[in-house]
């Protein structure tokens, strides 16, 4: 408070100058950029926007437009009506809060229950607070509008003396200018600024420390005076020209400011508490929090914050070891989604011994160095190309660059702008360049980690802009829809460990580092039992140590989820291993089985050959009778549907020793497959067999070691089986994509469905004839069955009943012709030579005459194979007769 009105408002605003000057733009209304606003008294403003209703408080009204330097700007005009309440009646249209206003549309974007709403939806120096707990000092104000000097406000709560239309929490700015408090953890509300001891009212952003306005009586000469006014951008070479530093109309005049404030600032900040601010930097040598908000940072490049993104910094470069601080004061958020380095509670170091691994975890996930970068800028440098896109915090000028020891974001994790994101397009565009077939790029980084680099992401979801769902608070970094997505396994090849984060487990300067690792670092971390880390055996592994089994079952979890969070619309298809769009589902992307190599399950030893005589009690009838639900039958089920995942190296497979044992196990066959003469077991050599033309005639080794089966083949190499068993996917590949049932736009690629198909019909994302919808919803394959309990799913990945299967393709509309049936490799059959007889009796399909008297043989070679997979049929088989009679059919829509 002054003697005089002028004096009293000119103080106040060189303190408010002093703020903005320093970063503080931010207003507590949240006015729309460009609005009209309307005031009583010059200092407090409400939104006018369309149709405003307000009661006066003076007799005077100030209307001005929301927005900087209106001597910068073109001219517009406004037309503003004013009328007096008490002759026009309240209307419904009416707004009586800015809150409804169409002119404080921000203030909604200002509603929050966690950190993480305000930073993706308003950016890293917003964090989210209860807005009830704040005071302060406010002028009076006479009739006239004028201020009464030495006098203030009865009502010092801000969020009444502003007529905040808001309940709850609300994002508050905590970037450079705002006020502070050093040691933040520890305040006393009395003499405090704003009457509050919540720590994120006095805490800094990640990018920004508090630093006090004096120390020891003399003013520190860390601020900014001016704000810049230069006409245009400044490009000289001793200034950024590019980033929060670059000089921009209306921005503080320095990055690192080196003015001291002036006395007659100084002395209304001080009368109101007021003894810090915020200011870009970090000392990231401080173990806590409180220290790193506290400490002023060396005045070296390295500690000057982050120009570009906001997001804080990296620890030091630390070429020499990894550090599980590495990315802790990254702008971090736990699992409340608040910000760490808010909470006093929380240091970056040992001294924190119970929160300490869950900051690395959620650090680790969430962010990325770019001194990930420096290795590309070596490898671009020793082709003599100019990389540009990594500074050693020099001035950046005139192209977009990153400087080292800051941070980014990790793919799933929340975003702000696109440019957050690790890799941002900028970055992949120019990674492009490289090819993971070079032997001087892979010498010094491995193929994966150029790959990851290579797939750029945005910050978006599943939801588009334009629809009314859309909620910026779910954003985050990901592979645009259509956009493929690269997805190793580690194995003793790619010496990837999908468990280890770069900076915190393995330095930058590790070929074998992989930066993917970051999505789902937590929860490998921190349940390995459901997220195994992804680790596979290589073609012939058992040359030298087999990979062990134990370490498959749930590796579909963990492969499944790394592909959501990558994914904007959180589904995903595998890529076939052929084809030019590689993931539309047609039936000849699949295995074909010769119905022969049956024939020896249906056949007892017998000297009759493969055919019984006409009458149906033939004594010599060696024919087998096996029903669907046997657990023979269930085996060799088990074992095609592994078949058809070819490709996928989680895969094991039994190896035909597991078959050849003197007990009738899995796939082995019933009688001799080379001779049905032959009678089991009549020596050591004639024990049981597999079926011919199932395995390679020369197998060099194994791949995987089971404590029960012994040796098995990986689904990963295909030359273990026979020519024809071909390799169905691709096993380090998927691609982002929209959900099958999805209604899609006149002309769209259908290469934006899962399914790879539009039905011309409907326009929706749907699955031809004859697809096997029990491989389709493998949680190894896609995410079409993401929603169902993990317990319904075996250790392949598949779902256990096909009919939950058929219900889930019901559900989703996967089918185009809206008809499913199960597979009928087993099915009700007459016994070959008795095709005058009515008898049937279950056996598998071998190609036999009788085989295909209702069909039968076709539609098994159709695709109908596998009698616990669900498929999709012609919608004429549900009506037909013949071969029809004998499906079990389900119509979408019907009772199934």
């Amino acid at each position: 408070t002054e003697s005089s009105n002028k004096t009293q408002r000119i103080n106040r605003m060189r303190a408010q100058h002093c703020m903005v000057a320093n970063g503080y733009q931010h207003d507590w209304y949240g006015f729309d950029y460009g609005s009209v606003i309307g005031s009583f008294d010059g200092v407090k403003w409400f939104s006018i926007g369309s149709n405003r209703r307000i009661k006066a408080d003076s007799n005077k009204m100030f209307i001005a437009v929301n927005g900087l330097f209106g001597d910068l700007t073109l001219e517009s005009t406004y037309e503003v009506t004013i009328n007096d309440g008490l002759l026009n009646p309240v209307g419904s249209n009416m707004n009586t809060t800015d809150y409804t206003s169409d002119g404080a549309q921000c203030q909604q974007y200002h509603q929050c229950s966690t950190d993480n709403d305000c930073a993706t939806t308003l950016g890293w120096d917003y964090a989210c607070a209860p807005v009830s707990e704040l005071n302060t000092s406010w002028p009076k104000f006479d009739d006239n509008a004028k201020e009464i000097p030495e006098t203030s406000a009865d009502n010092s709560q801000l969020t009444s003396i502003l007529g905040i239309s808001t309940s709850g929490k609300r994002c508050v700015y905590r970037g450079r200018g705002s006020l502070c408090t050093p040691g933040y953890s520890t305040v006393n509300e009395e003499t405090t600024f704003n009457k509050t001891k919540t720590p994120v009212f006095h805490a800094c952003s990640a990018n920004t420390y508090c630093q006090t306005l004096s120390t020891n009586g003399a003013s520190a000469a860390k601020f900014n005076n001016r704000i810049v006014r230069y006409g245009k951008v400044r490009t000289d070479s001793t200034v950024d020209s590019f980033g929060l530093a670059a000089l921009i109309p209306g921005r503080p005049y320095a990055w690192n400011a080196v003015e001291t404030p002036r006395a007659e600032t100084l002395k209304n900040l001080n009368a109101n508490r007021a003894q810090a601010l915020c200011l870009p930097g970090r000392d990231l040598d401080q173990d806590t929090f409180v220290e790193q908000n506290t400490a002023i940072p060396p005045a070296t490049a390295e500690y000057n914050g982050d120009k570009v993104l906001n997001l804080g910094m990296s620890f030091r470069k630390n070429t020499s070891s990894p550090s599980f601080r590495y990315l802790a004061s990254c702008a971090i958020e736990d699992s409340t989604k608040n910000f760490y380095h808010s909470n006093g509670n929380y240091a970056t170091t040992t001294q924190d011994a119970v929160n300490l691994p869950n900051l690395a975890y959620d650090s680790g996930s969430q962010a990325i160095s770019t001194n990930a970068l420096d290795r590309f800028n070596t490898i671009f440098e020793l082709k003599g190309i100019s990389f540009g896109l990594y500074k050693k915090n020099s001035v950046i000028q005139n192209s977009v660059a990153f400087t080292e020891n800051r941070c980014m974001r990790a793919p799933g994790a929340s975003c702000y702008t696109d440019m957050d994101c690790a890799p941002s397009k900028i970055i992949s565009d120019k990674i492009k360049s490289l090819s993971t077939a070079d032997s001087s790029v892979i010498a010094y980084l491995n193929a994966y980690e150029v790959k990851f680099w290579q797939e750029a992401l945005v910050c978006s979801q599943s939801v588009v802009k334009n629809d009314s769902l859309y909620d910026p608070k779910n954003n985050r970094c990901c592979r645009e829809v259509g956009s493929t997505i690269s997805l190793p396994s580690a194995d003793d090849t790619n010496l990837l460990n999908l468990s280890r984060v770069p900076g915190i487990d393995v330095v930058m300067s590790d070929k074998n580092r992989y930066s993917r690792a970051a999505t789902m670092y937590k929860e490998v971390k921190t349940d390995p039992t459901n997220y195994p880390t992804l680790r596979v055996a290589i073609k012939d592994q058992c040359s030298g140590t087999c990979e062990p089994t134990t370490g498959l079952p749930n590796q579909f979890k963990t492969f499944a989820a790394f592909a959501e969070k990558t994914s904007c619309s959180g589904d995903w298809v595998r890529n076939f291993a052929n084809g030019t769009n590689n993931h539309l589902w047609e039936p000849g992307n699949f295995q074909t089985f010769s119905p022969t190599i049956f024939r020896c399950l249906n056949w007892y030893p017998g000297s009759g050959g493969y055919i019984c005589s006409a009458d149906e009690d033939d004594p010599n009838c060696g024919i087998a009778q096996t029903s669907p639900n046997t657990p023979k039958a269930r085996d060799v089920f088990n074992y095609l549907g592994r078949l058809e995942l070819m490709g996928i190296p989680q895969i094991a497979l039994e190896t035909e020793a597991f078959f050849s044992g003197t007990n009738e196990e899995g796939f082995s066959c019933k009688s001799d497959p080379d001779n049905r003469g032959n009678v089991y077991p009549v020596t050591p050599a004639l024990t049981h067999k597999p079926p011919l033309n199932l395995f390679a005639s020369t197998i060099s080794q194994k791949e995987y070691l089971d404590g029960t089966k012994g040796t098995m083949y990986s689904a990963g190499d295909n030359t273990n089986f026979a020519s024809a068993f071909k390799q169905v996917f691709k096993s380090d590949e998927i691609v982002a994509c929209t959900p099958a049932g999805t209604t899609m736009n006149a002309g769209d690629d259908p290469k934006l469905c899962c399914t790879g198909f539009i039905n011309p019909a409907n326009l929706k994302c749907q699955l031809k004839d004859y697809i096997d919808l029990s491989i389709y919803t493998n949680r190894y394959v896609s995410s079409e069955a993401k929603k169902l309990n993990s317990t319904l799913f075996d250790s392949n990945g598949y779902i256990r009943d096909p009919a939950y299967a058929a219900n889930l393709a019901c559900e989703r509309q996967m089918c185009a012709s809206g008809v499913i049936a199960y597979g009928i490799l087993i099915s009700r059959l007459k016994t070959p030579g008795q095709s005058a007889s009515d008898n049937k009796n279950y056996r598998f399909i071998e190609g036999s005459t009788v085989d295909n008297e209702s069909g039968l043989k076709d539609l098994f070679t159709n695709g109908l194979k596998i009698n616990t997979h669900a498929y999709c049929i012609p919608a004429a088989l549900a009506s037909s007769t013949g071969a029809a009679d004998d499906l079990t059919i389900v119509t979408c829509g019907s009772s199934l």
